[in-house]
């Protein structure tokens, strides 16, 4: 395998970067997501394949382009997929850089592939952990056989659903933030649970790790930055795939993986979204804003948060800047048996059935 940004340039990512994995336990997967979609038409949603909603559940999308330059296409991806009765995920790759667009199409057809495989085959916590971080280093040392990969990259953010044990596993790099929606005894709000943290070069153990590789973090107009060996400043993250200049300098691929259990009587949807989202738009507001929408509306539930977020943006900013806006909602696929869900998102379980207690597991280790 090449060393980063060995391998000749292309226009677009070949079929063995964007590698599909191999089916586990005969599991037949359904899938929507973004294409690589070569339009910069401002403010416009992102081409995708053909959704098949009513195979994969509940599932609402909005993935638009931002005004950050007119010669950019938008650079998010997202997608979802589902094995029926084995799991469901979502992921959402918010790239960055001249060829971020296609560091985070590839990422996608990767990481959604070989992280939801890796969390159903695996036995103990301890192997999830292990297996989903090595599906996150794969991913990064085929996007290191790439030129786009040089100067580009993407966060990553993956939430699968292990439909058997009744769980999230959550692995990220970057901030492309998770959260779990939930509603509290007979609220019509919804209250948020952040799953991920984002990674910023400022926090102690991220600062830490680049400069002993040579890194520095410096802070500009309110914003820490990656500093390069080089001496190139750019990232205002830690952790992402891709990026192969800055990875010499201390940013990792290295991927936080979280397990939670879910309650069924609580947890009614989870929520990825890029940072288009999170800049403008807290979890708790997202969760207000989603809470006007009955589960079988998720479609327009996510396209008001991302008009919502486009509309603050360009308030804030006198429309000069508009990040792109991702954001996926999903409502559970799969329940367990003996658990329905009523249209408005409520939930209820026969008596006979006892209330399943959160328990979160998050599995820390020294970043490599």
């Amino acid at each position: 395998m090449g060393a980063c940004g060995s391998s000749t340039s292309a226009s677009m990512p070949n079929p063995e970067w964007a590698c599909k994995g191999t089916p586990v336990h005969g599991e037949h997967a359904v899938d929507i997501g973004s294409d690589l979609d070569p339009s910069v038409k401002v403010l416009a949603e992102k081409r995708c394949g053909k959704p098949d909603v009513a195979n994969l559940g509940t599932v609402g999308f909005s993935c638009r382009k931002g005004l950050k330059s007119s010669r950019m296409p938008n650079q998010d991806s997202w997608a979802v997929r589902a094995a029926p009765g084995a799991y469901s995920a979502v992921g959402v790759f918010d790239g960055h850089g001249k060829d971020g667009h296609v560091v985070s199409y590839a990422a996608k057809g990767m990481l959604m592939n070989s992280v939801p495989q890796a969390v159903i085959a695996a036995g103990s916590d301890r192997q999830v952990q292990e297996r989903v971080q090595s599906c996150f280093h794969q991913a990064h040392r085929l996007a290191g056989t790439r030129k786009e990969s040089l100067h580009s990259g993407t966060t990553a953010t993956v939430v699968v659903h292990d439909t058997a044990r009744e769980r999230v596993v959550v692995s990220h790099v970057g901030d492309s933030k998770a959260v779990l929606l939930r509603r509290e005894g007979n609220s019509s709000v919804l209250t948020a649970k952040e799953l991920t943290e984002d990674h910023r070069p400022q926090d102690p153990g991220e600062r830490r790790r680049i400069e002993k590789q040579g890194g520095k973090v410096v802070c500009i107009s309110g914003h820490h930055r990656v500093k390069t060996r080089q001496g190139v400043v750019g990232l205002n993250m830690s952790r992402t795939i891709g990026d192969c200049d800055a990875h010499g300098s201390g940013v990792s691929a290295h991927p936080d993986v979280s397990m939670h259990d879910l309650d069924p009587e609580e947890d009614v949807a989870v929520l990825v979204a890029s940072d288009g989202v999170w800049e403008v738009i807290s979890p708790r507001e997202a969760a207000e804003i989603v809470s006007a929408f009955p589960r079988h509306e998720a479609m327009a539930a996510a396209q008001c948060l991302a008009d919502k977020a486009i509309t603050i943006w360009l308030r804030e900013t006198g429309g000069v800047v508009v990040d792109d806006v991702t954001a996926v909602l999903a409502w559970p696929f799969d329940r367990a048996p003996g658990i329905e869900r009523s249209e408005t998102g409520s939930t209820t379980s026969p008596p006979s059935s006892s209330r399943m207690s959160e328990r979160s597991v998050s599995l820390t280790d020294t970043v490599p």
